[in-house]
Protein backbone atom coordinates (compact mmCIF):
# COMPACT_ATOMS: atom_id res chain seq x y z
CA UNK A 1 0.00 0.00 0.00
CA UNK A 2 1.55 3.25 -0.79
CA UNK A 3 1.40 5.92 1.23
CA UNK A 4 0.61 9.65 -0.42
CA UNK A 5 0.52 12.99 1.36
CA UNK A 6 -2.32 15.07 1.03
CA UNK A 7 -0.71 18.42 0.32
CA UNK A 8 -3.74 20.47 -0.71
CA UNK A 9 -5.46 21.55 2.37
CA UNK A 10 -8.66 23.39 2.92
CA UNK A 11 -11.74 23.57 5.40
CA UNK A 12 -13.55 20.10 4.09
CA UNK A 13 -9.91 18.07 4.48
CA UNK A 14 -9.62 19.64 8.45
CA UNK A 15 -13.49 18.32 8.85
CA UNK A 16 -12.60 14.81 7.60
CA UNK A 17 -9.71 14.60 9.75
CA UNK A 18 -11.57 15.63 12.71
CA UNK A 19 -14.05 12.77 11.84
CA UNK A 20 -11.26 10.47 11.50
CA UNK A 21 -9.69 11.31 14.61
CA UNK A 22 -12.46 11.34 16.86
CA UNK A 23 -14.98 8.44 14.96
CA UNK A 24 -17.80 11.09 15.17
CA UNK A 25 -20.14 10.54 11.99
CA UNK A 26 -22.04 12.90 10.22
CA UNK A 27 -25.63 11.65 11.46
CA UNK A 28 -24.52 12.52 15.07
CA UNK A 29 -22.76 15.73 13.99
CA UNK A 30 -23.90 17.36 10.97
CA UNK A 31 -21.22 19.38 8.41
CA UNK A 32 -22.86 22.45 9.20
CA UNK A 33 -22.20 22.03 13.18
CA UNK A 34 -18.96 20.43 12.60
CA UNK A 35 -17.90 23.68 10.84
CA UNK A 36 -18.89 25.52 13.46
CA UNK A 37 -16.32 23.81 15.78
CA UNK A 38 -13.59 24.30 13.47
CA UNK A 39 -14.61 28.01 13.42
CA UNK A 40 -14.18 27.89 17.39
CA UNK A 41 -11.00 26.00 17.05
CA UNK A 42 -9.56 28.46 14.56
CA UNK A 43 -10.78 31.52 17.04
CA UNK A 44 -9.00 29.53 20.05
CA UNK A 45 -6.06 29.13 17.70
CA UNK A 46 -5.85 32.91 17.35
CA UNK A 47 -6.61 33.42 20.62
CA UNK A 48 -3.30 31.38 21.76
CA UNK A 49 -0.96 32.47 19.23
CA UNK A 50 -1.50 35.76 18.56
CA UNK A 51 -1.57 35.00 14.83
CA UNK A 52 -4.25 34.91 12.09
CA UNK A 53 -5.55 31.39 11.12
CA UNK A 54 -5.22 30.45 7.38
CA UNK A 55 -5.96 27.04 6.47
CA UNK A 56 -2.67 25.73 4.15
CA UNK A 57 0.01 27.72 6.07
CA UNK A 58 1.17 25.73 8.38
CA UNK A 59 0.81 22.08 9.07
CA UNK A 60 1.16 22.84 12.88
CA UNK A 61 -1.34 25.22 12.83
CA UNK A 62 -4.41 23.10 10.78
CA UNK A 63 -3.13 19.71 13.33
CA UNK A 64 -3.28 22.29 16.12
CA UNK A 65 -7.24 23.25 15.06
CA UNK A 66 -7.83 20.05 13.97
CA UNK A 67 -6.94 18.46 17.39
CA UNK A 68 -8.80 20.85 19.30
CA UNK A 69 -11.71 20.94 17.18
CA UNK A 70 -11.37 17.10 18.01
CA UNK A 71 -11.21 18.23 21.45
CA UNK A 72 -14.48 20.36 20.96
CA UNK A 73 -16.38 17.58 18.81
CA UNK A 74 -16.09 15.11 21.60
CA UNK A 75 -17.54 17.63 23.95
CA UNK A 76 -20.21 18.17 21.98
CA UNK A 77 -21.14 14.43 21.02
CA UNK A 78 -20.33 13.16 25.02
CA UNK A 79 -20.52 16.17 27.34
CA UNK A 80 -18.33 18.06 29.33
CA UNK A 81 -18.72 14.00 31.88
CA UNK A 82 -19.76 13.00 34.52
CA UNK A 83 -17.69 12.10 37.83
CA UNK A 84 -19.68 10.05 39.84
CA UNK A 85 -23.45 7.97 38.71
CA UNK A 86 -25.48 6.44 41.59
CA UNK A 87 -28.36 4.71 40.28
CA UNK A 88 -30.46 2.75 43.27
CA UNK A 89 -27.55 0.69 44.91
CA UNK A 90 -25.00 0.87 41.24
CA UNK A 91 -22.47 3.52 41.97
CA UNK A 92 -19.99 3.97 39.15
CA UNK A 93 -16.80 6.84 39.52
CA UNK A 94 -15.50 7.27 36.67
CA UNK A 95 -11.80 8.80 36.23
CA UNK A 96 -11.36 12.32 36.65
CA UNK A 97 -9.45 12.46 33.79
CA UNK A 98 -11.49 13.13 30.07
CA UNK A 99 -9.99 10.68 27.37
CA UNK A 100 -10.48 13.48 25.09
CA UNK A 101 -8.85 15.85 26.70
CA UNK A 102 -5.62 14.88 25.21
CA UNK A 103 -6.81 16.41 21.70
CA UNK A 104 -6.80 19.90 24.04
CA UNK A 105 -3.09 19.03 24.66
CA UNK A 106 -2.30 17.68 21.23
CA UNK A 107 -3.12 21.40 20.03
CA UNK A 108 -1.28 23.06 22.58
CA UNK A 109 1.76 20.72 21.97
CA UNK A 110 1.26 21.40 18.02
CA UNK A 111 1.38 25.35 18.82
CA UNK A 112 4.84 25.40 20.08
CA UNK A 113 6.22 24.14 16.80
Amino acid sequence: MAITRDSTQDLDQIGKRVRILTGIESTEIDDTDLSELITMASEWFETQSGLTYTVNTEDAYDNAVVFYASYLGSIAQNGMGVENLKVGDLFVSFADEEPYKRFEQMALDALKT
